[in-house]
């Protein structure tokens, strides 16, 4: 209904306003977001779609609670790049219990949406611990140390090379993997990049 108030507010404006809003892999449904929104969307200054992939392990999206499903992700791409938005599929990795085998899972799918839609970009980020969240709590318990006020939050990023929690804030995680992510962040950007 937001949707569909914001749509119909859009179409009535005399100047076009671009935007561009985030959204979840599983709104794209024939009676949520369906090809006609998605048009119209589109039609009416939309050209920028954003949402968080998180991993190509569905035991991790279990874990992060994302209720969305990979035929759900590639679909997703698919529709985005049929009415050519600009999007930005972004994952999380360095999560506790994250395994080997579900980072190539994550890069295996990233590497399936470039191929469905050439427009998107790919973003890795780092994880990061959020208050109020299951893997929050996890991650006291392997050693993160919570900043003791909101002040000290900033500096959990001040030795990220992309402004997300570092890597030496991520106790389970040794040196190799912290590095290895790290890079991961920064050239697997540049590696699924449009040229």
């Amino acid at each position: 209904e937001r949707v569909e108030n914001l749509l119909s507010g859009l179409e009535t404006l005399e100047h076009k306003i671009y935007w561009l809003a985030s959204i979840r892999a599983n709104f794209y449904k024939p009676n949520f977001i369906s090809e006609e929104i998605l048009l119209r969307m589109k039609k009416n200054g939309c050209t920028r779609l954003s949402f968080g992939v998180e991993s190509g392990s569905p035991r991790m999206h279990k874990i992060y609670n994302k209720q969305i499903t990979i035929p759900e992700i590639l679909e997703a791409a698919r529709l985005n790049y049929k009415y050519k938005f600009f999007c930005q599929y972004s994952f999380i990795v360095g999560a506790p219990y994250e395994t080997k085998k579900e980072i190539i899972q994550s890069l295996k799918l990233a590497k399936q949406i470039k191929k469905i839609d050439p427009l998107g970009t790919i973003i890795f980020h780092t994880f990061r611990p959020q208050p109020g969240c299951k893997l929050y709590q996890e991650s006291l318990k392997l050693g993160f140390k919570n900043p003791s006020n909101l002040k000290d939050w900033p500096g959990l990023t001040k030795t990220s090379l992309r402004g997300y929690c570092s890597l030496d804030n991520l106790p389970w995680l040794n040196i190799k993997e912290a590095k290895f992510y790290e890079y991961l962040t920064i050239f697997g950007e540049l590696a699924f990049q449009n040229i």
